[in-house]
């Protein structure tokens, strides 16, 4: 919907084709569903929408694909700080490594721009957060409780893991990640 208007991008145009969530008022720039069109988005077109919903919005969040493509490295190489999600489990750490080597071979800078954040943290776990400190000598920017129970309920319903700004019965996990945000606002 913007490619006709990619060159002179500007907030009226995004915020023309912005879905609004209904509980936060978060402006969603959804990815194409057609894939041919998907397909079709140079490295270029991601470089000026991403600049110019700089220009637009105090946060932009992009949720990229595990998989390395043109577009995931221009999105990495444009964004300010890159969140790498990570299990408390050797299966995660070898994937880790994995792309930390394919970050060096690219010669992609991510010295202070890049943070962990641990996901489904629990008692069951493989490993603590000592043990990933051993092994990523990465800052851990957040840790989020394994809360299978509260977000399945969550994902089984459709709904977001928070519904209010001032809620009061909130799961475990939505605690963490509403600490997580806050943590960065300051």
């Amino acid at each position: 919907d913007l490619k006709p208007v990619i060159d002179e991008l500007n907030e009226n145009h995004i915020r023309n084709v912005t879905e609004t969530e209904t509980y936060s008022k978060m402006e969603l720039l959804l990815s194409p569903c057609d894939a041919e069109v998907a397909e079709s988005i140079s490295q270029d077109y991601i470089t000026k929408l991403i600049r110019a919903c700089r220009r637009s919005y105090d946060f932009v969040i992009l949720d990229l694909p595990s998989a390395m493509n043109p577009i995931t490295y221009t999105a990495l190489e444009e964004s300010d700080l890159i969140y790498y999600v990570i299990n408390l489990d050797t299966p995660s750490i070898k994937v880790y490594k994995q792309v930390e080597e394919l970050f060096k071979r690219l010669n992609m800078d991510t010295e202070g721009r890049l943070e962990l954040v641990v996901n489904q943290k629990g008692r069951e776990n493989e490993l603590n957060l000592s043990d990933l400190k051993n092994f990523i000598p990465i800052p851990v920017g957040a840790t989020v409780r394994r809360d299978v129970k509260g977000i399945q309920a969550a994902v089984n319903k459709g709904e977001p893991l928070r519904k209010e700004a001032r809620e009061k019965k909130m799961i475990p996990a939505a605690k963490d990640i509403r600490k997580w945000v806050l943590s960065k606002l300051k």
